[in-house]
């Protein structure tokens, strides 16, 4: 019997699942035939464009909800303005995509612990594709570096400019592989004065003195008197390519130009195990890729402009911003990337975030000479730290242009072991133990630090200080 199509079936289906088809067609007909009557966006009230949003996307619309969203605050009026010139139903999808986006940044914040502090300074590397780092320092005095691949932040779904210095929270998740935080969102900025910045930054400062290991991968506060400026050197696959120019510009659409180079502070020096070692700070501003130091010093932007102009060489570059900076007292902030205790010195790298003139220039008279500090380490963050790169070699003292090596003067004392002078406690050492390892005929690596100090030297140093001087004697007879 053929079925009737106004009896129980309707081309074999059951009418109550045509029915339910039906009115779902219906309902969508409404729409559509609601939608269709406006033509673009700037003919509908901005009501009925976030209520048309939310009716697209069942989904985004329970999430906008479970997350306390009120999508009129992400799809403004200020938005359907500017976006008045698409089509209506173009213009639904676009504002389903910004509520998606900002469910996105909700979920990823659950995970994420709120980091709050002033933002000090940004950096990144020219060429890379190492990410921005903001410098974010803390109440508790562990200043960290955040990291993002963009140099803005977004916040409800908007990219935001940040404005150094300001005050921040910022959603991020931390790295157990990199020791590092990676910025998920901004919860919260507001631009403070630089009077405010300025007296944060001296309350937290440290002296080159005052740097210890601990530092190491952090962020710190350093104040100092500059004493040489030298060329930032140039890395190419791990291995280091030449020297910068003084004055560069960043990889931005509209790029921004900025000063590049390393200063070397003022040694000072630190007791340890009743020794006084001096501690040697440099600090690298480095050719940034999206973003630009902070460098407020007087008339250092226009000197590095001239230098450029002036000479091709870098280190003649270098030498005509040395001019006019050594002897000023900076604060730096930046991140410690490398500190290498050795024998006769600490060496420190920092690499800059920000960097501050305090106070009127100091006369560096009778300041003493020294070998060229080391090149500093590329950014570890991203690939494996390379070896550091030889020291430049000297410019001889006469030219005034960069750290002159000190002059060997008549009747100085013989260099002992390793370079060191014959009667310092660290060539005593090597001295001592050269003649265990010839006496004993044990290999160098097999020596027992611990029982060599306290049968020796214990009441000349500190083990710590010790345990340095032998790992680097060890390391000098693999």
């Amino acid at each position: 019997m053929t079925p009737s199509v106004s009896g129980d079936m309707i081309r074999g289906t059951p009418r109550r699942k045509t029915g339910r088809a039906l009115r779902l067609l219906a309902c969508h007909t409404m729409r559509y035939e609601s939608m269709s009557a406006v033509a673009t966006l700037k003919d509908a009230t901005h009501a009925q464009w976030v209520a048309d949003v939310m009716k697209a996307d069942k989904t985004i619309a329970a999430e906008v909800q479970t997350y306390g969203i009120k999508p009129e605050a992400i799809l403004t009026p200020t938005m359907q303005k500017q976006l008045g010139f698409l089509q209506y139903s173009t213009a639904v999808t676009k504002g389903v995509a910004d509520l998606k986006r900002v469910v996105y940044e909700k979920k990823q914040k659950e995970d994420a612990t709120e980091v709050s502090g002033i933002l000090a300074g940004m950096r990144d590397v020219y060429g890379t594709g190492q990410p921005v780092r903001f410098a974010i320092l803390k109440k508790d005095g562990h200043h960290i570096e955040v990291s993002s691949f963009d140099s803005q932040l977004s916040m409800d779904g908007q990219k935001i400019n940040l404005t150094v210095p300001s005050a921040v929270t910022v959603a991020a998740k931390y790295d157990d592989e990199y020791n590092s935080y990676e910025a998920v969102a901004l919860v919260s900025h507001e631009p403070i004065k630089p009077d405010t910045f300025l007296g944060a930054l001296h309350a937290v400062a440290k002296t080159p003195r005052e740097i210890y290991v601990e530092d190491k991968g952090t962020v710190a506060v350093i104040r100092g008197i500059i004493q040489y400026v030298n060329p930032s050197p140039r890395w190419k696959n791990k291995t280091r390519d030449g020297e910068e120019p003084v004055w560069q510009a960043n990889q931005r659409t509209n790029p921004q130009g900025h000063p590049v180079f390393r200063i070397k502070l003022v040694e000072e020096e630190m007791q340890a195990g009743g020794l006084r070692i001096p501690v040697s700070v440099s600090a690298t501003i480095a050719h940034m890729k999206n973003v630009v130091p902070i460098v407020e010093m007087p008339d250092v932007e226009g000197m590095c402009q001239y230098a450029v102009t002036a000479d091709e060489d870098p280190r003649a570059q270098a030498r005509l911003v040395q001019d006019i900076v050594k002897g000023r007292e900076v604060l730096i902030v930046g991140r410690v990337s490398s500190y290498e205790p050795k024998p006769d010195k600490t060496y420190v790298n920092v690499d800059v975030h920000t960097i501050y003139q305090i106070g009127e220039s100091a006369m560096l008279l009778g300041t003493p000479s020294d070998e060229p500090e080391p090149v500093e380490e590329p950014e570890p963050v991203v690939a494996p730290t390379p070896a550091p790169a030889p020291a430049p070699a000297p410019v001889a003292a006469a030219t005034g242009t960069f750290e002159p090596q000190e002059p060997e003067l008549e009747g100085t004392e013989a260099p002992g072991p390793m370079g060191m002078p014959a009667t310092s406690p660290a060539a005593q050492v090597i001295t001592y133990l050269d003649a265990v390892v010839f006496i004993a005929k044990i290999a160098p690596a097999n020596l027992d630090g611990k029982q060599i100090w306290e049968e020796k030297f214990k009441d000349q140093m500190s083990y710590e200080v010790f345990d340095i001087i032998l790992k680097q004697y060890q390391n000098s007879k693999k």
